[in-house]
């Protein structure tokens, strides 16, 4: 969607938001303790299969970073989006 139609702000801010939730969902609960961060706050999606939960635990910067570019540039397309920048 995005290469597609780069200037649609809600492609890149929902491609961004599924890539932050990506990221947290790898992190484990030391994870959070070396962050220094408590609870947070996301959107509701399914959990993965007990399966393969084991497989595809840890940090991933990439991703994170990944996240970060793509809500930076919806903001860019059109700045003011509260669901992207709260504050």
């Amino acid at each position: 969607m995005t290469e597609q139609f780069p200037g649609c702000y809600e492609a890149h801010a929902n491609l961004g938001y599924a890539k932050l939730m990506n990221y947290i969902e790898l992190l484990e609960p030391d994870d959070f303790k070396d962050l220094n961060i408590g609870q947070i706050v996301t959107g509701c999606y399914y959990n993965n299969s007990n399966s393969i939960n084991s497989m595809i635990r840890g940090s991933d910067l990439e991703l994170w970073w990944e996240a970060i570019g793509e809500l930076k540039l919806s903001l860019q397309i059109k700045d003011a989006q509260p669901l992207v920048n709260p504050i």
